[in-house]
C-alpha cells in the first residue's frame, strides 16, 4: 500500500481549517470569496496531493507540482485574510482592524517623517491616543507614553511606509509584514534538502494558526524572525560574517532577540581547541563584533536624540521599572499571579522576577552545557527558543502572540540539520 506523505496529512488538516477562520474572523467581517469556494479549491488541491503520492515518482515535475498547489493555497489565504482588511483601513482610518502594536508603529513613522522623536513623545496627541484612548485610558496609560519596539524595525516601516505612500497612495502596517512572510518562506524551503521536508515545513510555518492570528493583526514578530532566520542560515553554511550582521539587524529590532547573542557568544566560545579561557571568550567577543557595531549604528542616533526617554520605552517599559510601565497580564506567570489575586496591582515590580530567575538561570546552564556536546545551530535555535520560551512564561507578561513567535521558532529548529560545525575552518591566531 502506498503511503501518503506528511506534507499531504498537514495539508488535509490546516488548509481547511485555516481557510474557514480566515475567511469568517479574520478579514474582518468582509470576505472575498464563500467558505465553499475555499473547500472546493483547497480538496481540488488534495486529489491532486493524494495522486502525487501514490505515483511515488522521482521526476522532479511531480515535487514542483505539489509545491505550486501548496504556495497557490498559501498566496489565497494570505491575500484573503489581508486585503480586505487594507481595504476596510482606506476606506475608514489607517489604525482601523490593527494590532495596537501596528496602530503605533504606524504613528511612530509619521512622527519620524515629521522630524519628531517617536521615543519621546506621548502618543496620546496621535491618531492612536484618539482611537484607543477608551481602551486603555482605564487601565494605564503607559501606551500612550512610550514606544518599545527598537530601532532598526521602526526606520524599516517608515522606509516602506514613504515608498508605499509616493507609488501607491497610501500606507499600511501590514505590507511589511507581508513582505517578510514570504521571504521567511522561501528561505525555509531552501535550507532543507530533504524535498519532502521542505514541503511540510512551509506548511507548517505559513498555516500557523497561531502565528497567523497575530500577523494579520499587525504583530510585528514576523520581521525580526526572518532576521534571525536568515543569520542563523549564514551561521549553518559557515558565512560567520554575515550571520552576525543579520544577528546585529535582529537585536536592533526587537528586544527577545538579544538572548540569542547569548548562545551565539557559546557556540563560538566552544570551537577554537584552545582550552584556556581567556582566548575563547577573546575569540568569541571578536566575532560577535561586527553585530555589535550594526547594533550600535542604529541605536546611537536614538540614544543621542534623548537617551532617557529612549532607555525608558524599550528597556524599562518591559521590566516594570517606570510607574507607567506595562502591567503585569497575559496568560503567563504574571497573568496568573494578578488573576489570582497574589499580586494587587497590575504595575511596579512583582514576585515574577523571583521565580524567572531560578527556573531561567539554571536552565540557561544546563542548555549551554548541552550545547558544548553538540554545537549545531539546530540546537541554538532549539536551547535559545526553550530558554526564551521559559524566560517570558515566567515574566510579568507573556502575550498570546508569542505562543505563534515559538512555535514557529520550533519549525525552524526542525528544519536545521545535524551538521556539527567543524574546527578546520577556524584557523586563528590568539
Amino acid at each position: 500500500m502506498k503511503k501518503i506523505s506528511l506534507s499531504t496529512v498537514l495539508y488535509a488538516i490546516l488548509a481547511p481549517f485555516v481557510v474557514r477562520y480566515v475567511n469568517t474572523y479574520i478579514s474582518g467581517g468582509k470576505v472575498l470569496f464563500d467558505n465553499s469556494v475555499f473547500y472546493l479549491m483547497t480538496f481540488i488541491g488534495l486529489i491532486f496531493l493524494i495522486i502525487f503520492d501514490i505515483k511515488k515518482s522521482k521526476n522532479k515535475s511531480y515535487h514542483y507540482t505539489k509545491l505550486i498547489i501548496i504556495s497557490i493555497t498559501i498566496l489565497t489565504i494570505l491575500l484573503t485574510a489581508t486585503l480586505p482588511r487594507i481595504q476596510l483601513r482606506q476606506e475608514t482610518y489607517p489604525e482601523y482592524n490593527l494590532n495596537d502594536s501596528g496602530a503605533k508603529t504606524l504613528n511612530a513613522s509619521n512622527l519620524l517623517i515629521r522630524g519628531k522623536n517617536p521615543y519621546a513623545v506621548n502618543f496620546s496627541s496621535t491618531p492612536f491616543g484618539h482611537i484607543y484612548s477608551n481602551k486603555y485610558s482605564k487601565r494605564y496609560e503607559g501606551e500612550f507614553m512610550h514606544y518599545v519596539y527598537l530601532p532598526f524595525f521602526l526606520l524599516s516601516n517608515t522606509f516602506v511606509q514613504i515608498i508605499t505612500y509616493h507609488y501607491f497612495g497610501f500606507a499600511d502596517s501590514l505590507i511589511i509584514l507581508i513582505i517578510f512572510y514570504f521571504l521567511s518562506l522561501i528561505l525555509l524551503y531552501l535550507i532543507p534538502k530533504n524535498k519532502e521536508k521542505k514541503l511540510s515545513i512551509i506548511l507548517i510555518a505559513a498555516l500557523n494558526p497561531y502565528f497567523l492570528i497575530s500577523l494579520i493583526h499587525g504583530q510585528n514578530d514576523i520581521f525580526t524572525f526572518f532576521l534571525i532566520l536568515i543569520s542563523l542560515f549564514f551561521l549553518n553554511k559557515n558565512k560567520d560574517f554575515w550571520s552576525i550582521i543579520f544577528l546585529g539587524l535582529a537585536c536592533a529590532s526587537k528586544q527577545y532577540a538579544w538572548f540569542l547573542t547569548l548562545f551565539y557568544f557559546f557556540h563560538f566560545y566552544y570551537i577554537p581547541k584552545n582550552k584556556k579561557n581567556w582566548p575563547r571568550i577573546k575569540y568569541s567577543f571578536k566575532k560577535l563584533l561586527p553585530g555589535l557595531i550594526v547594533f550600535i549604528i542604529f541605536i546611537s542616533p536614538f540614544l543621542f536624540w534623548s537617551a532617557s526617554n529612549f532607555i525608558k520605552d524599550v528597556f524599562l517599559f518591559g521590566i516594570g521599572g517606570l510607574k507607567t510601565s506595562f502591567p503585569a497580564s497575559g496568560v503567563g506567570w504574571g497573568g496568573i499571579l494578578v488573576k489570582s489575586g497574589i499580586i494587587k496591582s497590575m504595575h511596579g515590580f512583582s514576585i515574577t522576577y523571583i521565580l524567572q530567575i531560578l527556573i531561567s538561570l539554571p536552565l540557561f546552564l544546563w542548555l549551554i552545557k548541552k550545547l558544548k556536546c553538540n554545537n549545531t545551530v539546530k540546537n541554538i535555535t532549539l536551547f535559545y527558543t526553550l530558554f526564551t520560551f521559559t524566560f517570558f512564561v515566567f515574566s510579568r507578561f507573556f502575550n498570546d502572540s508569542f505562543i505563534g513567535l515559538f512555535s514557529l521558532l520550533l519549525v525552524l529548529a526542525w528544519t536545521f540539520g545535524e551538521n556539527k560545525v567543524t574546527t578546520k575552518k577556524y584557523i586563528t591566531k590568539f
